[in-house]
Order: structure tokens, then C-alpha cells, then sequence
């Protein structure tokens, strides 16, 4: 897929940089396993050996030796190793408009197929993000440029008319997100949303799951937990802290909205990533 002026694209995504988050080359076992979630960032995942399970947004699949699959933010995944396996993998992700990321607006292609020259190619850019984000040598141009390899990758069948048509479709709705960016602290309702988009309550929520996938305070609980999980990595404040800065109650509102949408309690969630396990 190409983009180019002529198709019109927004001009901010010609200056869009993708960000590595976490990444590392594991064995997995049995051990490795979640029941569901939703996050907001991307995973890679290629198989150098051995099997896994992957579902997504309900959709079961495996992954084996050879293959790659990119899972993109916001889609119900769910995961198991019945034996072992040698897994590359890294979160990353190209943040869009009220930081959004762009794989996850995007219907493409989670299991790309490709042979095995192609497979060592995109093996290799995958590790080139593994070193930058385990503090190996990378030129810093690189770690941008493959991440838009690899969304290209997985949008290669849309063409750059639709991919517009998906990113600017969303603009109607600038006014609410950027009010519910600048107040994830505050109890926010549906009525609130709705007349900052100058619509009738209805007929805005409609039109938001329409556009978005899902509905409009849904998709504030995935902005407060996806920002809760950027402050747990930072791992530089309390759970009661976060929950404060987030909107919850207390940190035990915080702690049970967090396993509703990610199938882990924050505390597992931050042993995880000390652990670099590729949950």
C-alpha cells in the first residue's frame, strides 16, 4: 500500500512516528495463557518454533512455526501455549488523533501471509525493534520506519482511498474526544458527550459505536485503563495515585475495571512487564 498526496490523506499522518513499548525473543510454555482483554497498543508476534493459540475478537487461530500474526489495539484477544514455543514479539504503536492507535482503527489483515523469504525479512525488522527497546544499537531512524513496515503489512489490502475513509470518518467526533482526553479524572455521562457533539443523546451513542467499534463510555474505560497501564509502566506511582488521576473510586475500582478489560489485576500486570513476558 502507498500513500501519497494525491489520495488526500490527512497531512498529520505523513508525520506520524511510531513508538516500540516493550519486546523481547521468549520461550513459552504452558504457563503462558489469557482468557480475553483489550489493550491500546499493537502486538507482533512471529513463531520460530513450536505452536500457539491465538483468538481474536473471537476468532480462533494458531500460529506456528514461519507465521506472524499482528494483533491490532482494542480487539478482544485471548491466548495459550499447549507445549513450548520460541515467540519474537514487541508492543508498539503509531498514536493517532487523541492518541488513538492507528492499527487499531484500521480492519486489516491479522495473520499476513508470507513465504519464507518474506518471513526472514520481517523476522528481522521485528528484532530490530526487540534490540531498540532492550537498549541495543539501533540507528533512531529505524524504529519508526519499521513500525510503518509493519502496518503496511497489515493494511496492505486496503487501498489508500478506504484508509482515508476510515481516518477521517472519525473527525466529526473531535470536540468529544478531546474533552474526554483532557478530563479521564471527571465522571463523564452520556448526556455530557452528546451535547458537546451538538447531537441528541441516542442518536450521538449510535453514531459513536458506528464509527468507533464500540460505545461512547466503553471506549472512555479503554482510554482510562490504556493510560493506566502507561502509568504502571512509568512504575513510578501508587495504584491509589493512578486511580485518583484516573476517574476510580479507589484503587480497588481501578484494580476491578483493570481485569475487566485486560484479564489481569494491575499488580500482575506490572510483575509481567518487570518479567518481559509477552502477555
Amino acid at each position: 500500500m502507498t500513500i501519497s498526496k494525491r489520495d488526500r490523506a490527512p497531512e498529520d499522518l505523513f508525520s506520524l512516528s511510531g513508538q516500540v513499548l516493550l519486546g523481547a525473543v521468549t520461550r513459552l510454555d504452558s504457563t503462558w495463557h489469557r482468557e480475553g482483554g483489550r489493550d491500546g497498543f499493537t502486538r507482533l508476534y512471529a513463531i520460530e518454533r513450536g505452536c500457539v493459540e491465538l483468538v481474536i475478537d473471537g476468532q480462533a487461530t494458531s500460529l506456528s512455526a514461519g507465521e506472524f500474526a499482528v494483533i491490532p489495539a482494542y480487539r478482544d484477544f485471548a491466548y495459550r501455549c499447549e507445549n513450548e514455543a520460541l515467540c519474537h514479539w514487541c508492543h508498539c504503536v503509531i498514536p493517532w488523533r487523541e492518541g488513538l492507535d492507528l492499527f487499531g482503527l484500521i480492519p486489516g489483515d491479522y495473520r499476513p501471509k508470507l513465504n519464507a523469504a518474506e518471513y526472514t525479512v520481517y523476522l528481522q525488522f521485528l528484532d530490530d525493534l526487540i534490540d531498540a527497546v532492550q537498549g541495543r544499537h539501533v540507528s533512531p531512524w529505524r524504529v519508526p520506519v519499521r513500525i510503518w513496515d509493519f502496518f503496511c503489512l497489515y493494511a496492505k489490502e486496503i487501498s489508500a482511498t478506504e484508509l482515508m475513509r476510515w481516518l477521517t470518518g472519525k473527525g466529526r467526533f473531535q470536540r468529544v474526544l478531546d474533552f474526554v482526553h483532557a478530563n479521564l479524572h471527571r465522571h463523564l455521562t452520556l448526556a455530557e458527550l452528546a451535547r458537546r457533539a451538538g447531537m441528541e443523546r441516542t442518536a450521538f451513542a449510535k453514531a459513536f459505536r458506528r464509527e468507533y467499534g464500540v460505545s461512547p463510555m466503553r471506549y472512555i474505560l479503554f482510554q482510562r485503563i490504556s493510560k493506566a497501564q502507561e502509568m504502571i509502566r512509568g512504575n513510578r506511582m501508587s495504584l491509589q495515585e493512578i486511580a485518583a488521576q484516573l476517574g476510580f473510586c479507589d484503587e480497588f475500582h481501578l484494580s476491578r475495571r483493570f481485569h475487566d478489560v485486560t484479564g489481569l489485576r494491575p499488580p500482575e500486570y506490572r510483575r509481567r512487564i518487570r518479567h518481559a513476558s509477552p502477555f
